[in-house]
């Protein structure tokens, strides 16, 4: 029996090759057969990978020419420099197209009233800034077929706007996202003429002004913001500047001395308060007699500010004649930006608004404060627009000077000569509360 079946193992035949001697498992036909088949794959799979390479790389290649051959367009009609100044560098763009410089400057005159001058570059951060103003100028091309060429121009200028600030904008959007911003991107969140929320540095309330630039010097950020005041005798815009210091790591938006009104969390209550307020500052315009009750403050700080709880008369155009340190100018003419040194854009101005053509978004843009004489203090100062009221006039006074009727004459004799105690104070303020003038005492 043990013979027979060690003869039976012995003549087993090979599952793979048919041949006797060996088992499968052991068969080097079947090796060998294997380790072709593994070489085949693995060769199909370089092969294949040197396909996908070979496409991906003509796939960048196609789209860097692409790339090159839009900048090789798109430099007909603009170009892109960078001009080192003694703290940073600023990108600046060349508008050469006649055609395109037209139509940005309409842009750039209607968002942000920035005057595009001939012949003079723009900040590249300023069409950052427009972009949106740009795709819809250029959408509205679409339709007319005889803009082609600028709706080429447009197209072109937007895409080298988006690839020039294209990470900027993912920072930003970051930052944004948790109403954050870090210092050296504060100029891309301050849009020329966008409405900007500060506090008075006087009275200490709240102030909405319109923002005409924004400028990063020697790691300061340097803002000139306008609103709507009485200057001179007539109702005018006025500039006043605001500074933010540098600071390290991210802050919140809302903790700038000034910051964009939309990131305020009670924007649209500011605007309701402040709208009254910009009501009542139009309602003092010229030559009045008003009640007061609050600080006065005196004009550049040269002097303590005075509690004043009294008569005052509004009047800018006599305070503006004094020899006091004089009120910020009007909006001066601004140089343009010259490539020697940074200059702020030239700004479009309004010397004199009319006050039947404001709105709701005008007035919020009044100041704070108005200029005026105390009657009290014998001073010119500033007084909080929120602390003047009309004047509650006592006209019951003038009967507690016991005078027959037929004797009228003689109160103008006592106003004006007697003893001490007769009572010609007494009368003189009766009169002026009777006929509603302002008294003054010398």
């Amino acid at each position: 029996m043990a013979n027979n079946n060690t003869g039976k193992r012995g003549k087993q035949k090979c599952g793979y090759c048919k041949k006797t001697g060996h088992k499968k498992k052991d068969c080097s036909k079947k090796k060998e057969d294997q380790e072709e088949e593994d070489q085949e794959k693995e060769d199909q799979e370089e092969e294949g990978q040197e396909e996908d390479q070979e496409e991906d790389q003509e796939e960048d290649q196609e789209e860097e020419d692409r790339e090159k051959e839009g900048y090789e367009e798109g430099d007909k009609f603009f170009l892109w420099s960078s001009r080192k100044y003694p703290d940073q560098l600023v990108d600046f763009i060349d508008l050469n197209s006649t055609l395109l410089r037209d139509a940005v400057g309409k842009i750039l005159r209607d968002a942000c009233r920035i005057l595009l001058e001939r012949d003079v570059a723009v900040e590249g951060i300023i069409m950052f800034h427009c972009l949106p103003e740009l795709q819809a100028y250029k959408d509205a091309l679409e339709e007319i077929e005889q803009q082609s060429s600028l709706r080429r121009q447009f197209e072109l200028l937007i895409n080298s706007v988006h690839k020039k600030y294209g990470t900027i904008q993912k920072q930003l959007d970051d930052l944004l996202a948790r109403q954050e911003i870090t210092f050296d991107l504060l100029p891309f969140i301050f849009k020329p003429s966008t409405e900007v929320y500060t506090t008075c540095p006087d009275t200490g309330s709240p102030w909405i002004a319109r923002l005409n630039y924004a400028m990063l010097q020697s790691r300061e950020l340097h803002l000139e913001c306008r609103g709507l005041d009485h200057v001179g005798g007539f109702f005018a815009e006025n500039t006043f500047p605001r500074t933010i210091k540098c600071f390290q790591a991210a802050m919140r938006i809302d903790s700038l001395v000034v910051y964009p009104l939309k990131f305020h969390r009670e924007a649209d209550l500011i605007r309701i308060r402040l709208t009254e307020r910009g009501r009542h500052f139009i309602s003092l315009k010229e030559y009045q007699h008003q009640q007061y009750h609050g600080i006065a403050f005196t004009p550049g700080g040269t002097a303590p500010c005075r509690s004043v709880h009294g008569r005052i008369i509004i009047d800018t155009l006599s305070f503006q004649t004094t020899d006091l340190p004089p009120i910020p100018p009007l909006l001066p003419p601004i140089p343009p930006l010259l490539l020697k040194r940074r200059a702020p854009p030239p700004i479009l101005t309004y010397p004199e608004v009319r006050i039947n053509r404001l709105d709701e978004q005008d007035l919020v843009l009044c100041v704070p404060t108005l200029r005026g004489y105390c009657l009290q203090a014998k001073a010119f100062f500033r007084f909080a627009v929120e602390c003047i009221s009309d004047i509650e006039w006592n006209e019951s006074m003038i009967d507690e000077i016991h005078i027959s009727a037929n004797y009228k004459q003689m109160i103008r004799a006592l106003a004006s000569s007697g003893p001490p105690g007769v009572g010609k104070a007494s009368t003189v303020e009766a009169i002026a509360e009777w006929l509603k003038l302002p008294l003054f005492v010398v």
